[in-house]
């Protein structure tokens, strides 16, 4: 916990003091991850995961990156939700390419 904390708070400090490996944007997101599924149909579920994160995007042309840190919200603390057991942090890291379809 103390290591995403040191994590975090540098990466504001490189993301304020100019520097080239910046992130582009910087944005909050409160998310709920699940199948579609078990939302319809007779056989209902509630797998599904609530999380709060923060995430840093880096953009070249029409690939990014992105690193998140961010908290289940579920509340069941027991179960498992969307594959994240139990109230904890997760971390996520994505990479791609957007395709531009309108200037």
């Amino acid at each position: 916990m103390v290591a995403h904390r040191l994590l975090i708070a540098a990466g504001f400090m490189v993301a304020n003091s100019g520097c080239a490996l910046a992130p582009n944007t910087i944005r909050t997101e409160v998310s709920h991850m699940s199948h579609l599924s078990q939302h319809f149909g007779s056989h209902r579920t509630n797998f599904g995961a609530e999380y709060a994160q923060v995430i840093a995007q880096w953009r070249w042309h029409g690939l990014y990156a992105e690193l998140g840190e961010g908290y289940n919200l579920s509340q069941d603390s027991t179960d498992c939700h969307g594959g994240i057991c139990g109230p904890r942090e997760l971390s996520t890291a994505t990479v791609g390419y957007v395709f531009e379809v309108r200037p």
